[in-house]
């Protein structure tokens, strides 16, 4: 290979120079390649002639043109509900329909009611004044108590020969060898158990006395402190007709099925009680033929308070917590049939029965 006449070249490599030009060559061709593009795709198609197009832009630059011009002016499909869909977190989100947008309003009554049950309690509550010392304590330990090195669980487990092992470097097994089997723990244990009381599960509401029925219906349920191992149901009965049901309300105009929901407990129990709506879609849908009515029912989560039944509208004549088994005791007195059963369905959701 003859060795290249620039300075500081290696005889291996081959000369810059012709690198340059080699390089510079086949830009040259590429942009010959492109005008010649340029000149062939300025023939645009009229008809079923090809002529030469007097725009110096290419055919794809003017097709493009064309369709964004048809689309400008071509006509808008129709307006679905004057809403469009749209995506969070590739969720579809469907909002509610405004009611200008809706077909004109049926004579059918929309009715918006609530199921709210108690989940099974575990324990009992402490008292308000066990609750509020509780917190005290809790304050002043954690404001102006000094801790001392024996309290901690540091000092704990050195005096038993072992470490809190903060990076999980130690095996469980060996811990649980090391500490649960010392006999001052086993002695702790064993008092610990035997001042275990478990906590009743029957209480005095349970209890009554069939020879104070009246007429061989139902007990009065009206506490909630009863049937701790189970889901407790709340159902009412009108003033008007006697009939039981769930708590509810007549839907509003341009009101949402959830705001009207929301507007029912908030009138029927004030700040009283404290519930959570599980859903912004109701749970169940019943139609009264014979009013001519809809009512649809959400599930309310009953979370501490009580309501204020002299507040319902309609008026009530009794109210009652009561069990799932407990519904068909008030079979005879329910709203209607297609009520108890769609009733039955959300309770059975909670207790996985069928």
């Amino acid at each position: 290979m003859p060795r290249c006449a620039c300075v500081g070249a290696s005889p291996s490599l081959p000369c810059v120079h012709f690198t340059f030009l080699y390089v510079y060559a086949v830009s040259l061709l590429f942009h010959f390649f492109f005008l010649f593009l340029l000149l062939a795709t300025s023939i645009s198609l009229k008809g079923k002639k090809w002529e030469t197009s007097p725009s110096p832009f290419p055919l794809f630059f003017i097709a493009r043109a064309e369709i964004s011009k048809e689309m400008r002016f071509a006509p808008l499909p129709p307006r679905l509900a004057g809403r469009s869909f749209h995506a969070q977190h590739r969720t579809p989100i469907i909002p509610q329909l405004p009611l200008g947008d809706t077909p004109p309003e049926s004579t059918t009554g929309v009715l918006v009611g609530y199921l709210l049950h108690r989940h099974p309690v575990v324990k009992h509550t402490l008292h308000p004044l066990e609750t509020e010392m509780s917190f005290l304590l809790e304050r002043e330990h954690q404001r102006y108590c000094r801790h001392e090195a024996s309290e901690s669980a540091t000092h704990f487990m050195g005096q038993r020969g072992l470490s809190i092992d903060i990076m999980n470097r130690t095996d469980p097994q060996e811990t649980k060898s090391n500490f649960f089997g010392l006999d001052l723990y086993q002695d702790a244990m064993r008092v610990v158990l035997r001042r275990y009381k478990p906590e009743k599960r029957v209480t005095p509401h349970d209890l009554w006395n069939p020879a104070e029925l009246g007429e061989g219906g139902p007990p009065s349920r009206h506490s909630i402190h009863r049937k701790l191992d189970d889901y407790l149901y709340l159902i009412v009965q009108e003033a008007a007709n006697g009939k039981w049901t769930v708590p509810q309300t007549l839907l509003k105009s341009r009101e949402t099925l959830r705001m009207g929901v929301a507007r029912a407990m908030a009138q029927h129990n004030s700040e009283a009680l404290d519930s959570y709506v599980w859903s912004n879609a109701p749970q169940a849908t019943v139609l009264n033929t014979v009013e001519n009515t809809r009512l649809f029912i959400y599930a309310a989560t009953y979370l501490m308070g009580r309501p204020k039944f002299s507040e319902f509208e309609p008026v009530l004549k009794d109210h009652a917590w009561v069990t799932r088994h407990e519904m068909l005791q008030y079979k005879q007195d329910f709203h209607s049939t297609d009520l108890l059963e769609a009733l039955l369905d959300i309770s059975a959701d909670s207790t996985f029965e069928g």
